[in-house]
């Protein structure tokens, strides 16, 4: 099993007590990611993408996750973020990419971090995302 997918499952059962069945984690695309994309890692008028320090492989669609937990906070960006990557989330790869970005900004959370008011849509998030598997 992969780091991200160990990082995964360790993460959903310290912070929703689920165990992910084993078919959850098979047939997961993975694509080259950022693995840091929030807000203040992109500029525009033109669009830029700067720091790529992280950058690794990743559940497609694991970019975009971490872009709508960062957008939770304001309703309107967070819909149109899950309305224009739709196509990739609501896959098996996409699913395990929220799980992935749901749990790494969890773990932010619960260390008091400047996401803690986070925490509550991250959880309901993921809640949803764990139903849905």
């Amino acid at each position: 099993m992969s780091t991200s997918l160990r990082y995964t499952t360790n993460g959903v059962r310290e912070h929703f007590g689920v165990t992910l069945d084993r078919a959850a984690l098979t047939g997961i695309t993975w694509t080259t990611a950022h693995a840091d994309l929030h807000w203040g890692n992109i500029t525009g008028p033109e669009l830029c993408i700067l720091d790529w320090e992280s950058w690794r492989r990743a559940p497609a669609g694991y970019d975009a996750a971490t872009l709508y937990c960062n957008s939770l906070l304001h309703p309107p960006t967070a819909q149109r973020i899950r309305e224009l990557f739709h196509p990739v989330l609501d896959t098996p790869s996409g699913h395990i990419a929220l799980l992935f970005a749901v749990c790494r900004y969890l773990w932010i959370v619960d260390e008091g971090g400047e996401y803690e008011t986070l925490g509550e849509p991250l959880r309901t998030l993921g809640t949803e995302v764990i139903n849905h598997l």
